[in-house]
């Protein structure tokens, strides 16, 4: 009896202990053990930039986690330190970085996630505090919204007139790395230069769209405005410019006598003809008198300034600038009988200049654009020579010319005391080849007979470029070896028709794989087959390739054909033949997954295009952008891959596309997963 009351008396008392608490504690909390107990909790809650609960992450969106710590009588504990962590499952990023954050007064810690880099899918958040020796911990769960990986940005138009009659349509497609639109995704929009930005919405809709209005505002001068977008914390940029200033400029009288008093007068209108008051025009030109002179348009859209016409005779250059652009025109000081005729030495050296000679386009009724044209003549000591008539004419007729005219037409202009006569070339919409243009000036010592008459001249040869011509993509022989992965880099050049770098220019880039292969990793060579050996592969093929090294092609049109009867591979194309990503009629499909669903391949995933600077969408000042295209080790040289580049600015566009096989980093064939062919061994029409 007594052994089995010493028996009972331990059981009795543990038992006493476990209703104390000093058995074990709540699931998720580490008890102290030993006499006393202590049960803190942690709750942790997710709540989006306005302070409601969600349940989603998404890139680029505020979210807060909220953990809240207890003690073990429900009061709050403050000093406490929270680490936070994310699932592996759907990696989180944390600010700060390390997942810490100490609790207030009200025993609540917090701290800002974000999705990690190419995380995706639905993980648990866990929050540990350490409440004096017990740990405590809380979970949530969340959804990690698609990544987006790519934004399309489309403008209804690329230009605005400055007189407020239109407004531009801006388009954001959000996609991912499947290029499957994403919905939901945070979006704002910012614009420079005076402009109104009105959106349509702060996320993109179910289709993954999202659109807003552009207005010039008040601001009627002509400039470029740039569109930042950023979606997800996916940056954009593109441009939108703002036209129609038109500056005329008259002197009175229009014919000047030396010395005396004149007045200029200067009129600015906007797109539609109406004045544009209340802006700055300021004067440069050949004449001291005019020269630095700032003045402002009336209610009118007028400006004058009186002035005093040089002692010499002969034709001077004033240029008005205002409202984004200028206007040039050529005075003459003293009839044309009063000039004398010019005294040309022998020896004496004519040339014509062109500042700049690469000159943009202007839009349809723009003269923003120009160039001037510079004629000096001089003696053989360098002494100018005055008075020489002058006429400039475009001499080319193609593209960049026959829409292009010079501001003094068809009038003579004079050289002056520094033997210099000037007229302004002013290009019309369309952009010439390099050196397309040819401009001449007509010169001789007395007066032309008739506007046609050319005894001596000077040509000077121009460009009309238009932005973003031409497009490239580049590559070197490089492969870069990733987490199970080849990483190929690609440089996109942008330039001019001058074949200068554009800088800045937005560039969309787009993957497809037209072809992927079946069959053996190596091959036999059929009797009597013409054949091509790849010395980086050590294969030898039966017929010549179609688009690089190894890619076949030839079996296409037999989708039938068995590859291990013919002894090679066949190229089959992608089942996908509208790239939706859906099984759609007229689809090709031949395998099924796990549920008995068609499956079509290549998949998209089997190939990712990126920018290889997350964020990093634009040409840097060498026009040049860094691309780059990863793929599992498994898919080397099993698929072409074509890469498509292109891009918008100021309404020229330019688009790029080339053809790939994926390839591998040299060893890797001897023991490489593309050895083991990832779609099958038998024809295009059957299932593996």
């Amino acid at each position: 009896m007594m052994k089995m009351i010493k028996w009972i008396a331990p059981a009795l008392f543990a038992t006493v202990l476990a209703a104390c608490g000093g058995g074990g504690g709540n699931p998720g909390t580490t008890a102290t053990g030993g006499g006393g107990t202590a049960t803190p909790t942690v709750a942790v809650s997710l709540v989006d930039a306005s302070g409601a609960a969600t349940t989603s992450v998404t890139a680029g969106a505020a979210v807060t986690a909220k953990a809240t710590v207890k003690d073990a009588s429900g009061n709050p504990v403050s000093g406490a330190v929270v680490t936070f962590a994310g699932d592996s499952n759907a990696p989180l990023s944390f600010v700060p970085a390390n997942g810490t954050a100490l609790t207030g007064a009200d025993g609540v810690a917090t701290i800002q996630i974000t999705p990690a880099l190419s995380s995706s899918g639905a993980g648990t958040l866990t929050a540990t505090a350490v409440v004096g020796t017990a740990t405590a911990k809380g979970t949530t769960s969340y959804q990690v919204a698609n990544a987006v990986a790519n934004v399309v940005m489309l403008l209804d138009k690329n230009t605005l007139p400055n007189s407020g009659a239109s407004n531009a349509t801006l388009t954001l497609i959000a996609v991912d790395t499947a290029n499957n639109v994403v919905p939901g995704a945070p979006v704002s929009v910012t614009t420079d230069a005076n402009t109104v930005f009105t959106p349509g919405g702060t996320t993109t809709d179910a289709n993954g769209k999202f659109t807003g209005t552009l207005s010039i505002g008040s601001d009627k001068t002509d400039r470029q405005v740039t569109i930042t977008a950023n979606v997800s914390g996916l940056v954009k940029k593109t441009t939108v410019s703002v036209v129609g200033s038109t500056l005329a400029v008259t002197s009175t009288p229009s014919v000047l006598t030396p010395g005396a008093a004149a007045k200029l007068t200067v009129r600015l209108t906007d797109s539609a003809g109406g004045v544009i008051p209340n802006s700055s025009v300021t004067i440069t030109g050949d004449i001291p008198s005019l020269v630095g002179k700032s003045l402002t348009t009336d209610s009118n859209g007028n400006a004058t300034v009186n002035f005093t016409a040089p002692a010499t005779a002969g034709s001077y250059m004033v240029i008005a600038g205002g409202s984004g652009v200028t206007s040039s025109v050529s005075l003459q000081v003293g009839s044309g009988a009063a000039i004398p005729t010019a005294v040309i030495p022998a020896g004496a050296v004519a040339s014509l200049s062109a500042l700049p000679n690469v000159v943009a386009p202007n839009t349809t009724g723009s003269t923003t654009n120009q160039s001037q044209l510079r004629f000096l003549m001089i003696d053989s000591a360098n002494k100018p020579v005055s008075n020489v008539r002058v006429r400039f004419d475009i001499v080319s007729t193609g593209l960049g010319s026959f829409d292009s005219t010079i501001s003094s037409g068809t009038s003579t202009v004079y050289t002056n005391a520094s033997g210099v006569a000037t007229a302004s070339f002013v290009p019309g919409a369309t952009a010439s080849a390099t050196d397309g243009v040819q401009v001449r000036a007509c010169w001789q010592a007395s007066d032309f007979a008739s506007t046609t008459t050319c005894t001596n001249s000077v040509n000077v040869t121009m460009t009309v470029a238009s932005q973003a011509l031409a497009i490239s993509i580049g590559d070197d022989n490089k492969l870069q070896a990733g987490q199970g992965t080849y990483i190929k880099t690609f440089t996109v050049t942008v330039a001019d028709a001058a074949g200068r770098p554009v800088a800045g220019a937005p560039v969309d880039i787009f993957l497809d794989i037209p072809f992927y292969e079946k069959g053996p990793y190596s091959f036999t060579t059929v009797s009597g087959s013409p054949t091509v050996t790849v010395t980086s592969l050590g294969m030898t093929y039966n017929n010549p390739p179609k688009v690089q090294p190894y890619q076949l092609n030839q079996d296409i049109p037999d989708a039938t054909s068995e590859p291990l009867t013919i002894g090679e591979r066949v190229t089959c194309i992608n089942q996908d033949l509208n790239r939706n990503g859906v099984v759609d009629p007229g689809d090709i499909p031949t395998d099924t997954d796990g549920f008995g669903q068609f499956v079509l391949l290549p998949r998209k995933s089997d190939i990712l295009i990126s920018y290889s600077t997350p964020g990093v969408t634009t040409t840097n000042a060498s026009g040049i952008l860094l691309i780059q295209v990863e793929y599992s080790q498994r898919f080397a040289t099993w698929l072409e891959y074509h890469i498509r580049a292109s891009t918008s600015v100021s309404g020229s566009q330019g688009t790029a596309e080339r053809a790939f096989v994926t390839d591998f980093i040299e060893g890797d064939d001897k023991n490489g997963s593309f050895l083991t062919q990832p779609y099958g061994i038998k024809s295009c029409s059957e299932a593996n």
